[in-house]
C-alpha cells in the first residue's frame, strides 16, 4: 500500500470513529484533522472534495467491512 493510500484509508477510519461517536453533523472537517498524523486541512481536501464526500467513502467502506463481517458470521457452520 503506497503512503497516499495509507493516508487516505487512516482519515476514512478516523471518520468512521468519529461519525459513530458524534454523527455526521457532530464531526466536522476539523474534528478528522487531528487525528491521524501527518494529515493537514489540505491533505484531507485532496483527496474527498467535500464533507460530504469523505463521509460518502466513509460509510461505503464501513458497509463492506460489515457485509464481510456478516458474510463470514453466516457462513460457519457452528453459528
Amino acid at each position: 500500500m503506497s503512503k497516499q493510500q495509507e493516508k487516505r484509508l487512516n482519515i476514512i477510519n478516523k471518520t468512521i470513529t468519529l461519525c459513530a461517536q458524534y454523527g455526521f453533523h457532530g464531526t466536522s472537517m476539523d474534528s478528522i484533522i487531528p487525528l491521524p498524523k501527518g494529515v493537514s486541512k489540505a491533505t484531507i481536501y485532496k483527496y474527498f472534495i467535500s464533507k460530504e464526500n469523505l463521509i460518502k467513502e466513509a460509510l461505503i467502506m464501513f458497509s463492506e467491512r460489515a457485509l464481510n463481517h456478516l458474510n463470514i458470521v453466516f457462513s460457519d457452520p457452528t453459528f
